[in-house]
């Protein structure tokens, strides 16, 4: 299994620490990788030291544990939820909690999550919501009256379950299949805002390298909820091979990919190997189709790769005038 990990995280404007908190680990030989998030809740003493407790002490505790995935899983929670208190002698300290394990042999995942920090599935048919949150909707009042929006009462939706908790902890571990391509997304409540994901996220799986944007959609989520904010993306760079016909096929003969149900980021890569095919054995005919779909569909290659290929590009022989439009073009859209 191939992937790569994208990761950010917001204060909230004004506040001296971050709430948020989140970890990720590869256990190498056993073919495992964690990665988990919480969001201390901001009503109790040191949130920051709640979520930042509840994700280390996970992560310690997994490797080190014994017994079947969840047994593990279930020995960790129980560990942060255990340390938590012991850190909160006194006074309250609280956390919501979401984690998932990937079997990279198996391609699947377990997950629990704690409160209101979510889990989802991104995919070629869209995004899911894996988990389930652990909070009421309670109608919002003022003076004793109903605050109405658009002729329906505004509500607000208090956990119900958190790490730290003084109750006994009770939660279920999930299994769900994650196949070649897909994404696992964790996210606290300051982006998903009691939603799904915002769409400025979502549309960011057009580009390669999510970074680069990544930072500043984030920082406008806690602006725009007025709250801590924290994601933290899984994505499988990897792919059936007996797709790689099909990808080529869609590049090659100007398909939508989207009808086709394919990933922008396995199509960005294969554009990538043969263009760079294309460019070792001066095709100039591929080239052009490869730059040109890429244009047309704004999946955009990082910068510094578009920009080698031009000097390569100028320096040919043979008449590429429109193959360096198109390129100039590309990066006058990258980032």
């Amino acid at each position: 299994m191939t992937y790569d990990i994208y990761f950010s995280s917001e204060k909230k404007n004004g506040k001296l620490k971050n709430g948020d908190n989140f970890n990720f680990k590869k256990i190498t030989d056993e073919h495992l990788v964690i990665f988990c998030i919480a969001d201390g809740v901001g009503s109790t003493q040191k949130d920051w030291l709640a979520s930042e407790t509840a994700c280390k002490c996970f992560a310690d505790s997994f490797s080190i544990c014994s017994g079947s995935i969840e047994e593990r899983i279930k020995k960790s929670v129980l560990n942060s939820h255990k340390r938590v208190r012991t850190l909160a002698s006194g006074f309250s300290m609280m956390t919501t909690f979401a984690a998932v394990v990937i079997d990279e042999t198996l391609d699947l995942i377990k997950y629990v999550n704690i409160g209101d920090s979510r889990i989802f599935l991104l995919n070629n048919e869209g995004i899911k919501l894996l988990s389930v949150d652990d909070s009421v909707s309670i109608p919002i009042k003022y003076n004793n009256e109903l605050i109405l929006s658009g002729g329906s009462p505004l509500l607000e939706h208090p956990i119900t379950k958190a790490i730290g908790q003084t109750e006994q902890l009770e939660f279920d571990i999930f299994t769900y299949p994650f196949k070649p391509s897909e994404s696992i997304v964790l996210a606290t409540d300051g982006i998903h805002n009691h939603g799904m994901l915002p769409y400025s996220i979502t549309k960011l799986f057009n580009l390669r390298n999510i970074s680069l944007k990544l930072t500043n959609e984030v920082k406008e989520c806690s602006i725009e909820n007025n709250d801590d904010a924290t994601i933290l993306i899984f994505r499988r760079s990897d792919y059936e091979k007996n797709q790689r016909i099909l990808y080529e096929n869609v590049l090659l003969n100007s398909k939508d990919y989207l009808a086709e149900k394919l990933y922008s980021h396995i199509l960005i890569d294969i554009a990538t190997e043969l263009l760079q095919e294309s460019i070792e054995k001066s095709d100039i005919e591929r080239m052009k189709t490869c730059l040109q779909y890429l244009y047309d569909k704004k999946l955009l290659v990082d910068k510094e790769r578009l920009i080698k290929w031009l000097d390569k590009i100028v320096l040919m022989k043979d008449h590429n005038r429109d193959i360096q439009i198109i390129l100039r073009k590309l990066i006058q859209i990258s980032l």
